[in-house]
Parts: C-alpha cells; structure tokens; sequence
C-alpha cells in the first residue's frame, strides 16, 4: 500500500498475520521518526525474534495508526523490489481500527 509519512513516498506491506504494524527502525533517520525500546520483551515474527519499539513523530497524510517499530531490513529486503520503497506492515490493528477489508480479485483494500 503506498503512503505518505513525513511527507514522503512510502510503501507498507499488508500482512494480516501480524498482529501490530511496525516501521523499520532502521529507516528511521532517513523518514524522520523516532524510537523508543519498549520492554525487554521480544516480538516474534516472520523476521524473526526481535526487540519491540514505541515510536514517535511522523504523519501520515491519509491514515491515523499507532505504528511500534523492529529491525525490519531482512524483511524488507526480501520484498523491496522494483523501486518500492517499503518502510514497515500494515497489521491486523489497522484491520480493526478501520474495519478495512481486502478484494482479493481486484487486489484493492478498502478502508
């Protein structure tokens, strides 16, 4: 899904499997957010066993979600291909928060 956070270009990966969605604190300095280490607990993911972040200061023009932050670059890097610039996931939260709903045929996400 494409967006805009801070003003720039940006792509989310949408998995419904993941139960928060994240921005890759590795890209942070570069989008202009920051981050804070939230617990000494980790979060268990497709990417792995990882630290869990809240983070802070970034806008999104066309969404209001919580986003918490991981080391994303291995993920990403799997996917990041064509000139898609992808900065986190799009999780199951922003499912619930905004009743939003996938068309598989047509490939569109309506929210």
């Amino acid at each position: 899904m494409k967006t805009s956070i801070n003003g720039k270009s940006y792509y989310l990966l949408i998995d419904t499997g993941a139960s928060k969605s994240l921005l890759d604190i590795t890209q942070s300095d570069e989008v202009g957010f920051g981050y804070l280490l939230l617990a000494k607990d980790k979060y268990v993911g497709i990417g792995g066993v990882t630290d869990i972040y809240v983070t802070f200061d970034y806008k999104m023009d066309d969404l209001f979600i919580t986003f918490m932050g991981c080391d994303l670059s291995e993920v990403i890097s799997y996917f990041d291909k064509d000139g898609m610039h992808i900065i986190g996931v799009l999780g199951a939260d922003f499912f619930d928060t905004y009743k939003a709903k996938i068309d598989f045929t047509t490939n569109i996400l309506y929210y």
